[in-house]
């Protein structure tokens, strides 16, 4: 009988020492398990992380594009514009010249555009029977006054930079446009002592010629 008792303990051991070994299988697979599942779509999710960062970075992308846009100057868009039509190789270069100085000294850049559109064609190695030169024709007189080598004229930064000069400093004392597009062709000592445009057929022409220029910047601005 005490035989009988101690064989069923002892089998009733085994059976819970066999549950605890199968609890023991189940538990190892599914320690292996989980982590493999979740490392497989780990990639999907962080596929999908890149994604849609990617998204959002294209978003902002566009947005900074979109105030860009927004952001654009006419008035140099439409100087770049006329460059372009006779110097399309350096239109980004002196539009952005010949804006950049206007505004340093205080005029506005349209008219420095008209008068070197009217001067040179923006051509930069242009040299006139006066021996005028540069994007803005620049008289060795002028340049001499203005404190400028001749020979740094042909540089169209030092050009664009002495003819910005001397148009502020003739509008300063003429006024009116055309006053002072007299006096940049014809000097101002001829302008100041007449106190009008000299009746010589090339100032005159000159003149007209930069009225249209300006006039034109303007139609085309308000489109």
């Amino acid at each position: 009988m005490s035989q009988s008792k101690g064989t069923k303990q002892i089998k009733r051991f085994f059976k819970k020492l066999r549950n605890l070994f199968f609890i023991a299988i189940i538990f190892t697979i599914i320690g292996y398990t989980i982590p493999i599942y979740f490392n497989f779509y780990r990639d999907d999710f962080d596929r999908y992380v890149d994604f849609v960062d990617v998204i959002a970075e294209a978003n902002d992308n566009a947005n900074n594009a979109r105030v860009t846009i927004t952001r654009v100057n006419p008035v140099y868009e439409q100087i770049k514009s006329t460059v372009a039509r006779y110097n399309r190789d350096n239109s980004e270069e002196f539009a952005k010249l010949v804006y950049d100085n206007a505004i340093r000294v205080g005029i506005d850049p349209l008219f420095l555009a008209s008068i070197i559109t009217t001067e040179s064609h923006w051509r930069p190695n242009v040299i006139s029977p006066k021996n005028a030169v540069g994007l803005g024709q620049i008289t060795p007189i002028t340049a001499k006054e203005l404190g400028v080598k001749h020979s740094d004229m042909f540089d169209p930064a030092e050009n664009i930079k002495a003819s910005a000069n001397y148009l502020a400093k003739l509008q300063k004392e003429f006024k009116t446009k055309e006053l002072t597009a007299a006096a940049y062709n014809a000097g101002p000592t001829k302008v100041r002592e007449l106190g009008r445009i000299p009746r010589f057929k090339e100032t005159l022409n000159y003149v007209d010629k930069v009225n249209k220029e300006y006039n034109s910047y303007s139609v085309a601005i308000k489109r």
